[in-house]
């Protein structure tokens, strides 16, 4: 006959599991703690260069928006994983597991949705120069409209984490942790919602990437009528001097140089929207790891108690995926746009 542990030799287990569970987590939180120091330093410095150093243009108050966006993930949604993956047996409150869930369902959809106003404002910019513009105050409305849009989409996620049971060896089903309800216990509302997400994502995926080949285009067909009026112009000046050196016995007469292409006029607006575009695909990129892991999490059944912990590990991974584009954002800018440079440093000497 066996002897079943008592509740001081239960709790000292859980801690004990609590502690087993943070060394298996150690690799996922040293990538939060470098994304968590990169992304708040680096969006600090572009929304401040963005916001005080620049012209105050639609383009620049929607890059702001998302480093302040990408700031807030970093300090706020980043220490509340922290918590939860530190929490791994001892989570007790399940009104705080489900506000986790709905603040980082907030930041990431509403990163989304800036990302894809972006590309509609680069394609009116490039492809539809007659129409009006996207205005400041154009853009303010449209913050706002994503952030209200992200705060109704974000609700029912609230609903679908939840403060779950887990098995503490010979003590039984006392752990308690926070994670998402699996499809398999009978409950459809989380895959439903995930479904919903997905496709909405999908569709937001392809309209930017649809955009961003149109923009592709029109910046081609541009460059290709540049040159041709360039290869022309030459042309034109050749034939012009050949003529009045034959009709002038005198000193041969020389066209001036004409510059064509102008790095302040053309260079600027294309660096802007190669910027944007690796952005956005960076997005995108990270975005689909973290859905890969929240459907297996969903179709397997008490997930937290059979998966080994290498799975458990790589889980975490997948679903943490897009705060690395938090991290990187910031770092694109100050490789490829000399002026956002120009500016920091200046900011910096000052």
């Amino acid at each position: 006959m066996t002897n079943t542990p008592n509740k001081t030799e239960c709790d000292i287990l859980i801690e004990y599991m609590n502690s087993r569970m943070t060394d298996v987590y150690f690799p996922v939180l040293v990538y939060l703690g470098i994304t968590m120091v990169l992304g708040t330093t680096g969006n600090v410095v572009v929304a401040y260069v963005y916001f005080y150093k620049f012209s105050e243009t639609a383009t620049h108050l929607l890059i702001v928006a998302l480093s302040v966006c990408d700031f807030v993930t970093c300090v706020v949604c980043i220490p509340l994983e922290f918590v939860m993956l530190h929490l791994s047996f001892t989570f007790r409150s399940d009104v705080m597991c489900r506000f986790i869930g709905a603040i980082v369902a907030l930041v990431v959809i509403n990163s989304g949705l800036i990302v894809t106003i972006i590309a509609v404002d680069r394609y009116r910019l490039i492809c539809q120069p007659l129409k009006p513009k996207f205005t400041v105050k154009d853009s303010k409305k449209l913050i706002a409209l994503s952030i209200i849009t992200s705060f109704i989409l974000c609700l029912p996620a609230a609903f679908v984490y939840s403060k779950q049971n887990r098995m503490v060896k010979e003590c039984g089903n006392i752990g308690e942790v926070c994670s998402l309800v699996a499809y398999l216990k009978g409950n459809a509302y989380p895959l439903i919602y995930y479904v919903f997400i997905a496709v909405v994502c999908s569709s937001f995926f392809i309209l930017i990437m649809t955009l961003y080949g149109l923009i592709g285009m029109r910046i081609r067909s541009l460059y290709v009528r540049q040159k041709k009026r360039a290869i022309q112009l030459l042309e034109h000046s050749q034939v012009l001097t050949t003529s009045l050196n034959t009709s002038n016995n005198s000193k041969p007469f020389e066209i001036p140089k004409i510059k064509v292409n102008s790095r302040k006029q053309t260079i600027r607006p294309t660096r802007t929207n190669v910027i944007l575009f690796i952005i956005t695909i960076l997005w995108i990129i990270s975005y689909f790891p973290h859905l890969v892991g929240v459907f297996w999490r969903l179709f397997i059944e008490d997930f937290d108690n059979v998966a080994s912990y290498k799975d458990q590990r790589l889980y975490h991974f997948l679903t943490f995926s897009y705060y690395i584009n938090c991290a990187i954002n910031p770092y694109i800018y100050g490789l490829l746009s000399e002026q956002f440079r120009i500016e920091l440093r200046e900011s910096i000497s000052n």
